[in-house]
């Protein structure tokens, strides 16, 4: 706790949304290194001026979130991890929304969101250029908006965007695919809060504006490796007795190497998925865990295949190739 005779004492609860991120804040902080008497002065003079700032009623009122699991479905509570921030602003006014009102979204990642389905360079290039026919997509969470302030101490809205790991590791390496989620995310946000939000954005050199917030992901069932076909009943001599059979998925033949080749401790696992009869990845499914991984293409394919290393099942990629049909799963190992 800080003391002044003439602002008094402040704790660090008192401190508003983001105000030590301010360089003239930082600035005073490490001058308080020498105990400097003014500085100090000076630090709680602008604690005082921000907090009244933040106490002031705004005309903001934010939704209350709906990220609950009331339907019963299945679903896990997800820490993000920052990956970088969209800057922009609100051209309208809405709702709760006021014109020119600053907009941070921040572009955050965990393992645990599902991932884009599996997919060529050739339809996720179709995606990123808006093609009619594109059928790439990316899943993201959007978290509710939230108040924090600018360098400015003038208050935001901050929304959290969170995708796969995959898709920021993806936007790291291509700049064209990072534009792709930057615009997934801004569609999103108006989409939802029937905001319009300018295209004219920068990208802060910060991974996160404030602190991510927690998501809830739902995720599917995984799905069952046979299917229960009930059209084939075995004979029977009671009328009032059916039953049903299972029909057994033919198992895709596949092979299992290690990279780099001839190194006692490898660093990845590959696993080529032969598929001549499949054209694209658009009904595939693959679950990882750490030592299993299961493959299903409905009624075409499906492999539940036991791997001899543990992996880490927050990275890895997939990649189909449509010369060859075969589908190339790259795991890293633990």
């Amino acid at each position: 706790m800080l003391s002044n005779e003439n602002y008094g004492d402040f704790d660090i609860n008192d401190l508003p949304p983001g105000f030590l991120e301010d360089p003239e804040v930082q600035k005073l902080l490490n001058q308080l290194s020498g105990n400097n008497p003014d500085s100090i002065g000076s630090l709680l003079g602008a604690l005082t001026t921000l907090r009244a700032e933040s106490d002031k009623k705004t005309d903001i009122k934010l939704p209350t979130s709906t990220n609950t699991n009331s339907n019963g479905s299945l679903g896990m509570e997800v820490q993000p991890e920052p990956g970088f921030v969209i800057k922009t602003h609100n051209k309208k006014n809405v709702e709760g929304f006021t014109e020119g009102l600053k907009i941070f979204i921040n572009i955050c990642h965990s393992g645990k969101v599902p991932a884009p389905p599996l997919a060529t360079d050739e339809e996720i290039r179709k995606a990123i250029e808006a093609d009619d026919n594109a059928t790439y997509k990316v899943p993201l969470s959007l978290s509710v908006p939230r108040t924090d302030l600018d360098k400015a101490g003038k208050t935001c809205i901050v929304f959290d965007a969170c995708v796969n790991t995959n898709a920021i590791i993806k936007a790291t390496k291509d700049g064209d695919y990072k534009l792709f989620l930057i615009e997934l995310a801004l569609e999103w946000v108006e989409e939802q809060y029937k905001l319009e939000l300018s295209r004219e954005f920068s990208l802060p050199k910060m991974r996160a504006k404030g602190k991510l917030v927690k998501h809830f992901i739902r995720r599917p069932e995984r799905p069952s490796i046979s299917e229960l076909d009930s059209s084939v009943l075995p004979p029977t001599k009671s009328k009032t007795t059916t039953t049903t059979t299972k029909k057994t998925l033919p198992k895709p033949d596949y092979e299992i190497r290690k990279e780099p080749k001839g190194v006692e401790n490898a660093t990845y696992i590959l696993i080529d998925i032969k598929l001549p009869d499949i054209e694209n990845m658009n009904d595939a499914m693959v679950d990882i865990e750490k030592d299993k991984v299961i493959f299903k293409i409905p009624k075409k394919y499906a492999l539940d295949l036991k791997l001899p290393i543990l992996i880490d099942t927050e990275e890895g990629t997939a990649e189909f190739n449509r010369e060859t049909r075969i589908l190339t799963l790259k795991l890293t190992i633990l």
